[in-house]
């Protein structure tokens, strides 16, 4: 109180220091509502005016249902007290455990996973082994069967996809083809630039400390970010290509288990203005919602904006437009109208569109094995005389592929057949087998001949043919390092060799032909180049809709066979 006074009529004469102080704290008052959405704005959505997170479904049930809850406790309470009398007064009222916006899903950890596949393990071949012992029975048939709920050789003992690490399969393709390298000296001009939209967010907000307070001071680093590189890469014109995220997407799984990884929370993006939330990039972008949002929002931002000198085209959901320099209008590219999902095919659309256009060299941007592998099957297919590079890696890494010369150097056939191998062997929507990892699998392709011609066009049937899935048995056999023919055979063969754990043998014939489907759908959707894809619903190729999503199917038969593993021992 000593910064107070009072002058000769009683006033009270505040300090200049004071003064200065309260102007601070009402100007971070001010500063923190400025962040705030109008609470008295019209909503469709429950949403935090603070943080602008929209609650999952769970969190909007139990504060829709706060009040009738509490009321119901409080009812009993008062029940239990004065008229059945079965309590003391001051007894206490049982919590009611609601969840709010700061509610974060709890999931199993990596070591409990880990637990309850050894113990599953254990059991199953405890089983077979008293069966042996009892009954003799015959191994071979019993090997038929799923020995568990899931497919071990594809899934977890929770049903969780196998992970395959598709990195290593970039490497092995440049190894394979002598890496080859496209020397931007050389290049034919003009060139065209496509670049993968969402990788460029990422690597663009990879660096807490890198990035801008506000959603329109970021899209303003996105459009600053294209035009330093059609500078860099010579590039008179520059493709901005954007995924879509559907609610009904074979996607899904992978999205959902980088969401639930991050606890990635919705959140509403309102203006220009609004602040980042905190944990960009690790929990907002892991958020498919969010990054729709973000790439509307980019979209909107980037159709304000000149270009300087460089054509640009930028895809939000089904359409694209271009900007031109000169003060003129974006205009809808119809022919660029898409309702592909993936930016890693609909690039490939717009590298085949500048190509027409008279580009004589084309390079896409992005650090993802499926672009690579993509456009393997697009060169060797669509474009085998162009010039097309990718654009991959950071600092010393950083390199253009050539992908039209690794074309040449492993073969047309070959090319064509990546995308099928590639799928079957484990991607983002596809199950890997468990420890066969992905060079194998390439060394196998480029060695063998009737791969290489079994696959290359294996891909334009969504049902293979008795002969194609033999081929593919025979595949996965040589995967295994096993000489038998068909995976049943593999399986029995390999049990006897002392192979003793069910994840490391491989899949039965049952749910094999299961994962065929699904490759062969994700092989189909990455070489199908025509804008609008024309394409049957996933249900019922390895998949099944749910409660409208999609739950992949493991297998058809039952688990094991009943006569043989369903013992009792008194």
């Amino acid at each position: 109180m000593a910064s107070i006074q009072l002058n000769d009529n009683g006033e009270i004469v505040i300090s200049q220091a004071m003064s200065q102080k309260n102007e601070n704290l009402v100007s971070a008052v001010l500063s923190t509502m400025s962040t705030m959405k109008n609470p008295f704005d019209d909503f469709t959505e429950l949403i935090s005016i603070s943080s602008r997170i929209i609650p999952s479904q769970d969190v909007r049930d139990d504060i829709d249902q706060a009040f009738d809850k509490g009321l119901g406790k409080y009812q009993a309470y008062m029940t239990d007290c004065f008229v059945s009398k079965e309590k003391e007064v001051f007894d206490t009222i049982p919590m009611t455990k609601l969840k709010d916006f700061s509610s974060k899903h709890k999931r199993t950890s990596s070591v409990q996973q880990q637990k309850l596949t050894a113990t599953q393990d254990r059991t199953l071949y405890s089983r077979l082994l008293v069966v042996s012992q009892i009954r003799q029975p015959d191994l071979r048939q019993v090997l038929s069967y799923n020995l568990s709920t899931y497919p071990l050789a594809l899934a977890s003992s929770e049903g969780v996809r196998q992970k395959a690490k598709k990195e290593t399969l970039m490497h092995a393709v440049e190894k394979a083809a002598k890496n080859p390298q496209l020397d931007l000296t050389t290049a034919t001009k003009p060139i065209a630039l496509v670049v993968d939209a969402m990788a460029l967010v990422r690597m663009a907000s990879s660096k807490a400390t890198e990035l801008p307070e506000t959603f329109g001071e970021l899209a303003e680093k996105y459009y600053q970010q294209v035009q330093n590189m059609a500078r860099a890469y010579e590039a008179t014109r520059i493709d901005w290509v954007a995924d879509q995220y559907r609610h009904l997407s074979i996607k899904n799984a992978e999205r959902l288990r980088r969401a639930d990884n991050c606890q990635g929370q919705r959140v509403k993006i309102t203006d220009a203005s609004q602040k980042l939330p905190k944990q960009f990039t690790l929990k907002f972008l892991s958020n498919s919602e969010n990054k729709a949002d973000l790439l509307e929002f980019i979209y909107a931002y980037f159709l304000q904006k000149e270009p300087e000198h460089t054509e640009i085209l930028v895809t939000n959901k089904t359409s694209c437009s271009r900007l031109v320099f000169c003060n003129q209008p974006a205009e809808e590219v119809r022919e660029l109208q898409s309702n592909h999902e993936e930016a890693d095919t609909r690039m490939y659309m717009h590298v085949l569109h500048a190509i027409k256009s008279g580009f004589n060299t084309v390079l896409v941007a992005s650090p993802d094995t499926d672009v690579l592998i993509i456009g393997l099957g697009v060169v060797g297919s669509h474009a085998p005389d162009a010039e097309i590079g990718m654009i991959t890696g950071t600092g010393k890494y950083k390199r253009i592929i050539n992908i039209s010369k690794v074309v040449e150097t492993i073969g047309s056939s070959a090319a064509k057949s990546m995308p099928f191998v590639h799928a079957l062997t484990g991607c983002d929507s596809v199950s890997g087998f468990y420890n066969r990892g992905k060079v194998r699998p390439l060394t196998i392709l480029l060695k063998d001949d009737i791969f290489r011609t079994g696959f290359e066009n294996i891909h334009q049937s969504l049902n293979p043919t008795p002969e194609a899935f033999r081929l593919i048995e025979l595949f996965v056999c040589k995967l295994y390092g096993s000489k038998a023919t068909q995976v049943n055979d593999a399986r029995y063969r390999l049990y006897k060799t002392g192979t003793t754990s069910p994840s490391l043998l491989p899949p039965n014939d049952d749910a094999l032909a299961q994962h065929v489907l699904r490759a062969l759908y994700q092989a189909m959707v990455w070489c199908d180049m025509s804008n609008q894809l024309n394409i049957p619903s996933p249900d019922g190729h390895g998949w099944k809709e749910t409660d409208g999503a999609l739950d992949i199917v493991w297998r058809i038969k039952d688990i094991a066979h009943p006569q043989d593993l369903k013992v009792s021992i008194h």
